[in-house]
């Protein structure tokens, strides 16, 4: 059966083929650019081995590996935009850009807390679910802003320095002593709208979460040291709220679709965290039944893998008690009451049930089992 190109069904999947081919090899060789920029200078305060004899420049280059495969899929989904004509050469390069940068922004970060591999994965994966939801025209500025929503959040200091000579990174190492975080978001913003413009300026900043808010929601978690449960609880409030202003925007969508993207990598997956608690609890349990009296290795392996359990447990709960009213209150009423404008409204009942699903199945979990 022929198209109106004159190709026959087998030609459309043989062509498919070739560009995937294609993609895979351009991205292929982007890792390796990458993997030549992590050298270990980037490192030198911090490049001791771990447990396992391996340096932290080493663990690095690893993350990027272990992400090749989403790097690929991200590739084959903006050569299928580039070929629809949704986004041209100059954007594709631009949004490789943006990947590079995201990379080196994000590599030291801690894993994913549900086990699934290295943070840089979820931006990356938000990035693909924007590809293959956005189809409005400024397509190539929300993809780039989604590969970087979390930069201003988590690495604004970093971002000021980056692409700064030497002499420069000295200079603001200096300020950056005495400057508190209000002022290093600023120029971190300033330098992302240097770099890809006010567009993705606003867009980015626009899905920030409030520095403070940020703050005390990330020590809540187990990053920091503050237990005040009445102040947790107000945060909470807030996130939920501010959430709320990006959903009710009916002029800017496009947030939206990127808020959304990064809610199903972070709340549609949160029973993956309580797992991984089950996880360690479970080996605690068996190493300590196994283990001989005195033997003080398996003791310490016990400890560990509780301590572990413990922390993984937390981070659960907090990230419920965090995400529940936002799925709850928010994005399902939003997607009941969605208008068929929406960029999101073709994939209103999909998301309806996803959110069903997940409060039903990842927010009930008995936490003492």
């Amino acid at each position: 059966m022929s198209n109106e190109d004159g190709f026959d069904s087998k030609d459309v999947i043989s062509l498919d083929r070739i560009r995937n081919k294609k993609a895979l090899e351009r991205s292929e060789f982007f890792i390796k650019q990458i993997k030549s920029e992590i050298t270990p200078k980037l490192f030198i305060a911090n490049d001791e081995p771990n447990l396992d004899g391996q340096s932290f420049f080493r663990r690095q280059v690893i993350k990027v590996s272990r992400v090749s495969k989403d790097i690929g899929v991200l590739f084959i989904n903006l050569d299928k935009k580039f070929n629809l004509g949704k986004i041209n050469e100059d954007d594709v390069q631009e949004i490789y850009q943006a990947l590079k940068l995201m990379i080196l922004l994000h590599l030291e970060q801690d894993n994913r807390a549900d086990g699934s591999g290295p943070f840089i994965r979820h931006p990356i994966d938000v990035a693909i679910g924007v590809l293959n939801t956005y189809t409005r025209e400024d397509l190539a500025d929300v993809c780039i802003a989604s590969l970087l929503h979390d930069t201003i959040e988590d690495q604004s200091k970093l971002f000021r320095v980056l692409y700064k000579s030497p002499e420069e990174q000295e200079e603001l190492s200096r300020e950056m002593r005495n400057a508190n975080e209000y002022e290093n978001k600023y120029f971190a913003l300033e330098e992302l709208e240097r770099l890809y413009g006010s567009r993705v300026k606003e867009l980015v900043d626009g899905v920030s979460t409030p520095l403070k808010m940020h703050e005390v929601l990330k020590e809540s978690i187990g990053i920091g040291n503050r237990e005040d449960e009445a102040e947790l609880k107000k945060r909470n409030r807030e996130y939920k709220a501010f959430v709320k202003n990006i959903v009710d925007d009916k002029e800017d969508p496009a947030k939206f679709v990127i808020k959304w993207q990064d809610a199903i990598d972070n709340m549609l997956t949160i029973g993956g965290i309580w797992e991984l608690a089950n996880y360690f609890k479970n080996r605690a349990n068996i190493v300590e039944s196994e283990k001989m009296s005195g033997d003080q290795k398996a003791e310490g392996l016990v400890k560990k893998y509780r301590e572990h359990a413990n922390i993984k447990m937390n981070i659960y709960k907090r990230l419920r008690d965090k995400y529940k009213p936002v799925l709850e209150k928010v994005f399902l009423p939003a997607f009941e009451n969605m208008e068929k404008s929406h960029p999101l409204y073709l994939y209103k009942d999909s998301a309806i049930n996803d959110i069903e699903v997940a409060l039903k199945e990842q927010y009930n979990l008995d936490n003492d089992e």
